[in-house]
């Protein structure tokens, strides 16, 4: 969404091929018993009995040594030595700063014996502190720090000899910044304008400095931007007319190429168009039913909008189309694997339309890995001083993977110190924390990985900490799903003033299917109703105010559907919960719902748990299933719940173990 840059520059993340090497074992060594050196790396000490000839010494740019006895022998035995094989999660390429599995499970032995592993971080570039993690199983990880070659070595040992050593080198890269300026929109004359570069991102979580110029604006118009340096810049127009900006993100090594985002001055009270966001960009695999989703479009001027979808590009041979286009969450059904591109346009009640989004939606064979998504939370207001926890839970995985989380902060106001913090100091985190020490907006990126790939583009959000009041945040509740007739309860009760400031409410109906005269019925309360009366998708969106500052609108959508229409049920999989190590955690399925009353089940997951864990669920088919937490650190669980026809979205809660 608001894409204006070639995305190529990342293509090299989008593929996770597996480069897998191996050699025949032979020679001695068992029973080893790892370590952790002083530099990060698994060493190895041999007892008198390792079979193998001679005493070995590895040179000082290796990370193992080992001596062998003269007894040692793997003559003679009938036993056929392992063989060890690596695979890299990133392929032979990765970026810097993002953690790296190297994996030794498709290691074998021909005589079917238990396997033990010596993995050596045997070479990485100079200036480098990587190492490998404290693991000496079957998988290990490491963290490039440094652009450069990471040579990682394992060796195998079946009980009687070891295997050959088998290298995988790793090259780590700094990859260039990709720019976001921004969405294209109108404004009045007079008015101030930001120039929003905050989703603009950097795989390898450097932080970033911002230019943004003047490409051109109207005739006559002597306008100029404001803190040009920053994220967030500013300036006011003097002219009706179009105004074209461009930002060129630099990661302190490379620059992005040039973002441009166009900006329309109309005259003071006139009209303004609308804005079109068709969402963020999907990878799913083949079967998969997308529904896409403009519902965060918005207007100005508060006018009601609708809503219109094209199919722009999609792969050869693909017949699909875009189902109910007027709605805004159509649907769309890929029938060959590849790449669709999807455009939205939203129309305001005076026939202003807005400038197209694109969404792009990436289809991948069955049985091939899909990238995963990030999404890094909403947007926070807080008081200089708060302690800041961020929520990366809402990422996911089409595949269903475990995924990990790598977070830095984008940038950062002018004298402050602000770091992220973890529990144990476990960079692989989704809700890490940090204090806003100074007054002014802090960009904060994520990263997340399956194990096999990263999400191709760095999510962020923004928090903007000040002295004073501080505007309030809207909280329009979760999208409900409901039949045509039933009365619907919108909550804002969530919602939040960082002074403690007590709030006023006002819910406003976006959009609503044709046909449809429904609105909400106490529209200045917390808590509004609305009773769709026309199968469809309605838009509500809510903005609270402090009596002095007012929120950022926050949008629900209610879908209503036919009675006698089967709908697909929704998962709620319960409030976010804090435990300790060893206490059994219960989670909580209950207010799971199907439209039609259907009875449904229930499907449980880990989406995330922290590194070392080992934790398992107990009742995962059931609507209140356990687990006992092993490690400290956050773990994320999914439910996904079904009517026997239809599956929901799936629901996640977080719940964190301090103790």
């Amino acid at each position: 969404m608001g894409r204006s840059i070639d995305g190529r520059s990342i293509n090299l993340l989008a593929a996770a091929s597996l480069c897998v090497l191996a050699l025949a074992g032979c020679g001695g060594g068992g029973g080893a018993t790892g370590a952790i050196g002083a530099t990060g790396a698994v060493s190895a000490t041999r007892s008198a009995s390792d079979s193998g000839a001679g005493t070995g010494n590895v040179g000082p740019d290796a990370s193992v040594s080992a001596t062998r006895s003269a007894s040692d022998s793997g003559a003679g035995t009938g036993n056929v030595g392992p063989v060890a094989a690596v695979s890299m999660s990133s392929g032979a390429e990765a970026p810097v700063k993002l953690a790296v599995t190297f994996d030794g499970t498709a290691s074998a032995d021909a005589d079917g014996d238990a396997l033990s592993y010596l993995w050596t971080l045997a070479s990485r570039p100079e200036g480098s502190a990587a190492a490998l993690d404290a693991s000496a199983g079957a998988m290990v990880n490491l963290t490039p720090d440094v652009p450069g070659d990471y040579v990682v070595t394992l060796v195998v040992n079946d009980g009687k000899v070891d295997s050959s050593a088998t290298s995988a080198t790793l090259r780590a890269v700094n990859v260039a910044p990709v720019a976001n300026a921004g969405f294209d929109r109108s404004l009045q004359i007079g008015e101030t304008g930001v120039l929003d570069g905050s989703a603009s991102s950097d795989l390898n979580g450097d932080a970033l400095t911002y230019a943004w110029s003047v490409i051109a604006r109207p005739s006559g118009s002597t306008a100029t931007v404001t803190d040009p340096t920053q994220a967030f810049a500013r300036f006011v127009p003097d002219a009706a007319g179009d105004y074209t900006f461009g930002l060129v993100v630099n990661d302190g090594a490379l620059a992005s190429a040039q973002a441009t985002v166009r900006l329309t001055a109309v005259a003071s009270g006139s009209n303004r168009a609308p804005t079109a966001d068709a969402g963020i960009d999907q990878n799913v695999p083949m079967g998969t039913v997308v529904t896409l989703d403009g519902s965060a479009s918005s207007d100005p001027d508060g006018d009601p909008i609708t809503y219109m979808w094209t199919l722009d590009s999609k792969p050869a041979n693909s017949t699909a189309a875009i189902v109910d286009a007027s709605s805004p969450r159509p649907s769309l059904t890929p029938d060959q694997a590849g790449t669709y591109i999807a455009s939205l346009v939203v129309t305001d009640s005076l026939n202003a339309k807005s400038v197209a989004d694109q969404v792009v939606v990436t289809v991948s064979p069955v049985n091939k890995n899909n990238a995963p998504i990030a999404v890094a939370g909403p947007n926070q207001n807080v008081l200089v001083g708060a302690t800041v926890e961020l929520d990366g839970s809402g990422s996911s995985d089409a595949d269903g993977d475990l995924l990990s989380y790598s977070w830095s902060i984008t940038s950062k106001p002018a004298g402050s110190t602000a770091q992220l913090s973890y529990i144990d100091g476990v960079a692989d985190d989704p809700a890490p924390t940090f204090v806003a020490d100074v007054p002014g907006v802090y960009v904060i990126g994520l990263v997340v990985g399956d194990g096999k790939a990263y999400s191709t583009t760095q999510a962020s959000v923004t928090v903007t900490a000040a002295l004073g009041n501080v505007a309030p945040v809207a909280s329009a509740g979760d999208d409900v799903s409901t039949v045509v007739g039933t009365a619907v309860a919108l909550s804002g009760t969530l919602s939040s003033d960082a002074n403690g400031d007590a709030l006023t409410y006002s819910w406003t109906l976006v959009s609503r299917p044709a046909g449809s005269v429904a609105a909400p019925v106490n529209p200045s309360n917390a808590t509004a109703t609305l009773t769709p009366d026309v199968a469809g998708v309605y838009v509500v969106e809510l903005v609270v105010s402090d009596g002095m500052l007012s929120s950022a609108p926050d949008n629900v959508v209610v879908t209503a559907g036919d009675p006698n229409v089967n709908l697909a049920p929704v998962a709620k999989a319960g409030p976010r919960q804090r435990s300790a190590i060893g206490q059994t955690v219960t989670l909580d399925g209950s207010k799971s719902y199907d439209p039609n009353g259907t009875a449904v089940t229930y499907t449980w997951k880990f989406k995330s748990k922290p590194k070392k864990s080992t934790a398992t669920m107990t009742g995962a088919t059931t609507v209140a299933p356990t687990f006992v937490p092993d490690v400290r650190g956050n773990y994320v669980v999914q439910l996904v719940v079904s009517d026997g026809q239809l599956t929901s979205v799936a629901s996640s809660v977080m719940i964190q173990v301090k103790r």
